[in-house]
């Protein structure tokens, strides 16, 4: 059954068509799926198959443990996209709402093999030269969540110290409760210092390092 509506379907054949390298999606989840699992599983196979240049791999978390330990996976559903390399981009949660968009974006600007961030943000995040995590915490209904990720995912394009997830609270809510949010988009740095809101990249680049510095 299709997920995308007609005029969903066409919007990403149009964006795809900037899809320059060849992108390997690579899908973790429990065997038989559960709804979050089918739902992304569902969500994948359409968008994998708008462009040749897409590879949807499925992987069992629990007989692939090899690829789980390799990807560093710790729950499930869970989406790596990766282009010449890992670059550490994770999805976490089913991609739905408005979050399909950062799946989308994910996809072409890997294939670009470049984050295209501003001359000021690179300068500033060559500081990081130890490991940074950064989850960002959001939600399919949000409007505001999506330009976010993008900005951590390009920085993890970016820096290789620097590994980046989405994660939708809505499939984790103890995560929402673990680190007492109270609206989205929240992002955690290394597991500890926290950044709330719909920050531009200016400003999500300054707030990050200053957490990353304490």
């Amino acid at each position: 059954m299709a997920i995308l509506k007609n005029h969903e379907r066409e919007y990403v054949e149009n964006v795809f068509r900037f899809v320059e390298n060849r992108v390997n999606i690579a899908f973790f989840s429990e065997i038989p799926e559960n709804q979050a699992g089918r739902e992304t599983h569902e969500i994948l196979e359409e968008i994998s198959s708008i462009s040749e240049k897409i590879t949807l791999t499925v992987y069992d978390f629990e007989k692939d443990k090899t690829e789980v330990e390799q990807y560093k996976i710790d729950k499930t559903p869970a989406i790596v996209v990766e282009g010449k390399k890992d670059f550490g981009i994770r999805i976490y949660g089913v991609p739905s709402g408005y979050l399909v968009s950062s799946l989308i974006e994910d996809v072409v600007q890997i294939s670009k093999n470049e984050s295209e961030l501003m001359v000021e943000t690179i300068q500033k995040l060559s500081e990081v030269v130890n490991p940074m995590k950064l989850e960002v915490f959001v939600n399919p209904i949000s409007p505001y969540c999506p330009s976010l990720v993008n900005i951590a995912h390009r920085m993890a394009l970016e820096n290789d110290n620097i590994s980046a997830h989405m994660v939708n609270i809505t499939n984790y809510p103890h995560l929402a409760m673990r680190f007492n949010m109270e609206d989205v988009p929240h992002t955690v740095v290394n597991g500890k210092g926290s950044v709330e809101g719909a920050l531009d990249e200016k400003d999500f680049t300054d707030k990050i390092l200053e957490a990353y510095r304490s």
